[in-house]
């Protein structure tokens, strides 16, 4: 079931494994190694980041949310990339929500450590731009996604993103926390995943699910899936 590449990144963050070895050292002296558990709030929506977030193995991600509670995932951040952009580009309050999707290590750095010395990383800021604009293309496709495609659909999409971002085959996770992810009450996730797992692509066991058919899983999957993974292809071979 091969991921075509994307994951040959697990257990390192591409973006600090990207930087010359002069930027790299300035900058791994501030990093402290940090397990986060699935579901953790990492920020919240107008309060400070407090920390930049470089992710190892775990999987992050960007949550929009209404007045009336209603939450969905406009974005997910792994091995290839950060949380903490904002606060880079002089914002102190975070525009979004963010959350742990799946447990695992991070990086993290304290935003006030950081920013005084981020002028003179000129490596990281280039890097930093590239991976914007592929983090806008992931926003905007998912604004669109749930917008126009089914639960089945986004499902397969999510899946296969983490899936990119995972060294195996399994995903610890429940139908609960993928439905906030998604956008869809737990009832009908759980009927995609039984409509996804009875065509013999995936298997769902206890919080966990595993990925059976990679191909037929990409098959399933909308268009959304290949516009953000050619993104971030372009971003990584860069």
């Amino acid at each position: 079931m091969a991921k075509a590449g994307l994951s040959r990144h697990y257990g390192v963050n591409f973006l600090l494994n990207s930087l010359p070895e002069n930027e790299y050292q300035d900058l791994v002296r501030l990093l402290e190694r940090v397990q986060v558990e699935t579901g953790q709030a990492i920020y919240q929506q107008g309060a400070a980041m407090d920390y930049l977030y470089f992710p190892t193995t775990a999987i992050l991600s960007w949550m929009g949310a209404t007045r009336h509670g209603e939450r969905s995932e406009v974005g997910v951040v792994g091995w290839e990339g950060m949380l903490g952009i904002p606060h880079l580009l002089g914002y102190e309050a975070s525009p979004f929500d963010a959350e742990v999707a799946i447990a695992g290590e991070v990086l993290r750095v304290e935003s006030n450590r950081i920013r005084p010395n981020f002028e003179r990383l000129t490596s990281l800021q280039r890097l930093l731009f590239r991976y914007t604009y592929a983090a806008l293309t992931q926003i905007a496709q998912s604004s669109v996604c749930g917008l126009y495609h089914t639960v089945e659909q986004r499902l397969s999409r999510w899946l296969l993103a983490a899936h990119d971002r995972s060294r195996g085959n399994e995903l610890v996770l429940t139908q609960e926390t993928l439905a906030g992810l998604i956008g869809a009450r737990r009832p009908t996730v759980s009927l995609a995943s039984g409509v996804l797992q009875s065509a013999g692509l995936i298997k769902v066991n206890r919080g966990r699910i595993t990925l059976l058919d990679r191909a037929g899983m990409e098959a399933k999957a909308c268009e959304c899936y290949w516009v953000v993974r050619r993104e971030l292809g372009q971003f990584l071979d860069a």
